[in-house]
């Protein structure tokens, strides 16, 4: 079977997997039927476990004639790349030009899940680069159950209240002096969708933690747990926020 980046991207299956019945009305549709094969097919974007999903749950993907398929949008979401249908040329846009992502992220406009930001940090530790990431996130009863089995001791939300797990990827781009970056879940600030701050969450959380030191050129990546209103419909985080709210780089939740 052809593991190599490149089988994996061109072979994606186009079909229903991205746009459902969008692409199911074009012209010139020929349909065939195919035996495919599924198992538990690992696919990994700069080191980060990629899980595809929808509103129904987990994407599985399958492979067909030596070629691993999986949805199209959803890995080039994950590879920081927009991505735009033209059904009357029955076309798929990828990356800028077609459908330009924004790149004006702030408190207001937070970074989608999926979508990198860098940040030059200056501290009393030292001066740095960052990229960070949410991967993916977790909410309600499925956080909950993971977050549980992380420690029976771990509190259950109270009424109002919701846990959200979310994965968290920070690559060291550069640091002065050959020093390493102490990372931990404090490094992150949740606000409400009515930017206030939420109190910090103490739970243990699933392995991997967010918590270490990188050195120039690393990448951590584990999980914070925050704790906010069920009735928030747009929990945000930042990252590198200074003491009188300025700077940073700020993470939708949802």
């Amino acid at each position: 079977m052809k593991k190599h980046i490149k089988g994996i991207i061109i072979g994606f299956l186009l079909a229903t997997l991205i746009f459902g019945t969008v692409v199911m009305a074009a012209p010139n549709v020929v349909w065939k039927k195919i035996d495919v094969a599924y198992a538990d097919y690992k696919i990994y974007v700069d080191g980060v476990l990629f899980e595809a999903k929808d509103k129904n749950g987990k994407i599985e993907s399958f492979s067909y004639n030596g070629w691993i398929y999986a949805p199209f949008e959803h890995i080039a979401r994950a590879l920081g790349k927009s991505v735009r249908w033209d059904g009357n040329t029955n076309s798929l846009y990828i990356g800028d030009g077609q459908a330009p992502k924004p790149t004006n992220y702030s408190r207001t406009n937070p970074a989608p899940i999926g979508v990198a930001q860098t940040l030059n940090v200056e501290s009393y530790s030292g001066n740095y680069t960052v990229t960070i990431k949410i991967n993916n996130v977790e909410s309600g009863d499925k956080a909950w159950e993971l977050i549980h089995a992380a420690n029976r001791f771990n509190d259950i939300p109270s009424d109002g209240k919701t846990y959200i797990l979310a994965s968290i990827s920070a690559t060291v781009n550069k640091i002065n002096d050959d020093g390493a970056v102490s990372f931990s879940e404090y490094n992150f600030k949740a606000f409400s969708d009515k930017n206030v701050e939420y109190e910090s969450t103490f739970a243990v959380e699933p392995k991997p933690d967010f918590s270490g030191k990188v050195f120039e050129g690393g990448t951590l990546t584990g999980y914070v747990v925050f704790l906010v209103d069920k009735a928030d419909t747009a929990p945000k985080i930042v990252y590198g926020m200074k003491y009188d709210g300025s700077g940073g780089i700020w993470f939708s939740l949802k």
